[in-house]
């Protein structure tokens, strides 16, 4: 089973993804959600899940710089966003920061059950906004990106 571990600061948002993983995605183990950074990355060492969603914008550190340190320390999890922070300077940092994905909130439920099948077969997933503000920057999403509306 594909493990998937998420990194969300608002107790709301981490209660919905719990239920709405053991209701409606049981091909994924939703292996722990972490509050903040520090708990994440000491997790990450631990469990080794297959993926982990962040959120841009955390407490301690933020999730680009999570992303940089899970990358170095973790280089065979693939990394995602899941957020709602889309703005470009922030989609191009993580797309040079290495992001195998960056799925806005705002895309609902069904597109984060989709981008969830794509990174965890090895592909990468950018929602449809991400991609237009990829290419609004001339820079190509990563290979293979892959994105439904």
């Amino acid at each position: 089973m594909n493990k998937v571990y998420i990194v969300e600061d608002e107790s709301v948002l981490r209660d919905l993804y719990i239920e709405y993983f053991s209701i409606a995605l049981p091909e994924f183990d939703l292996v722990g959600i972490a509050s903040e950074g520090k708990e994440a990355l000491r997790m990450c060492s631990e469990i080794k899940p297959d993926l982990v969603l962040l959120d841009i914008q955390l407490p301690e550190m933020s999730g680009l710089e999570l992303l940089q340190l899970l990358k170095q320390e973790h280089p065979l999890i693939k990394v995602g966003f899941l957020t709602g922070s889309v703005c470009p300077e922030t989609i191009k940092k993580a797309v040079e920061g290495g992001a195998d994905g960056f799925i806005e909130k705002s895309g609902g439920l069904e597109q984060l059950k989709n981008a969830l099948r794509t990174l965890l077969a090895g592909d990468k997933y950018f929602s449809p906004n991400v991609c237009r503000q990829l290419k609004a920057l001339d820079i190509s999403p990563p290979l293979h990106a892959l994105a439904s509306g």
